[in-house]
């Protein structure tokens, strides 16, 4: 989920937790260099809805909180889709973002790091949940998207800790083939790029599939947000996506408040990172 970057290679078994490596699609980083990457939770085979939700809210979030938390966790949005798995869909959608690579590494080599990034494997399934790093944006349609693309939009930095997010959720329209979606996705997302940063827009990460759209979209303030969307460039853009999506979820995130409801987004509450060591006197 969460915290873990969980990326499955088709066959493999997960690169980090047998590795310590960054997830699929991740380039070689600098230990200062920030971490992010989008997670798609699908449920253990047996385990049931409300246990899921019961173990998530109260036993896995908290989790994270104590232990990545203290280990550069800068922010962490938990969503809880409607009608999560089925038809595709994951039972949770996380957005997770490090301070650093290093200090990722150096959770996963304590003991408590290794408990917690194993005890994921309570909740989800190994085999099919998995995890991308966003790449930029280019416009240019790949050629292959078996496992999803994730794209940032804008390559700006982003405290997703703060703000205002919207969790964005689509769904193919039944009539299109999916080369065809893919196809109008990327250019609305491209029109996306050139007109919404004019109207506050600050941070726009992706990740599509075939039949999904995912997107967690960053404003300065809620305000800003629903000016842009009753802006005429807004209600463009949106008359544009009913044309090949579905609307499935749009919503605000929340801060956690120890629960989550199907069709929530919750921003996971963290400790302040440490004060800067003082220089010693000369």
């Amino acid at each position: 989920m969460v915290s873990l970057v969980l990326a499955m290679v088709s066959g493999a078994a997960p690169l980090l937790a047998k590795a310590g490596m960054p997830p699929a699609g991740a380039s070689p980083a600098r230990a200062d260099k920030p971490m992010l990457w989008i997670w798609r939770g699908f449920r253990r085979a047996g385990l049931d809805l409300p246990t899921f939700r019961r173990h998530l809210a109260t036993r896995f979030i908290p989790a994270t909180v104590k232990t990545p938390g203290r280990f550069g966790l800068q922010a962490c949005l938990v969503v809880m889709p409607l009608n999560g798995g089925e038809q595709g869909l994951p039972d949770e959608i996380s957005l997770v973002a490090y301070r650093s690579s290093q200090l990722y590494r150096q959770m996963n080599a304590t003991p408590e790091g290794k408990a917690y990034q194993d005890s994921q494997w309570e909740l989800f399934d190994r085999s099919a949940s998995l995890s991308l790093v966003p790449q930029a944006f280019t416009g240019r349609l790949p050629t292959a998207w078996a496992r999803g693309l994730a794209y940032d939009l804008l390559g700006k930095p982003v405290d997703w800790s703060s703000g205002h997010t919207v969790f964005y959720l689509g769904r193919r329209h039944p009539h299109l083939p999916p080369d065809t979606f893919m196809a109008r996705l990327h250019r609305h997302l491209a029109e996306v790029r050139r007109t919404l940063p004019a109207w506050g827009l600050d941070g726009y990460l992706t990740l599509l599939t075939g039949d999904y759209h995912y997107a967690f979209l960053h404003w300065p303030a809620p305000g800003a947000h629903d000016r842009a969307m009753a802006s005429p460039v807004g209600l463009a853009l949106r008359q544009d996506a009913a044309e090949f999506l579905e609307d499935l979820m749009w919503s605000g995130a929340q801060r956690y408040d120890g629960w989550i409801e199907p069709g929530e987004c919750i921003i996971v509450p963290l400790p302040p990172p440490p004060s800067p060591r003082p220089p010693k006197a000369p």
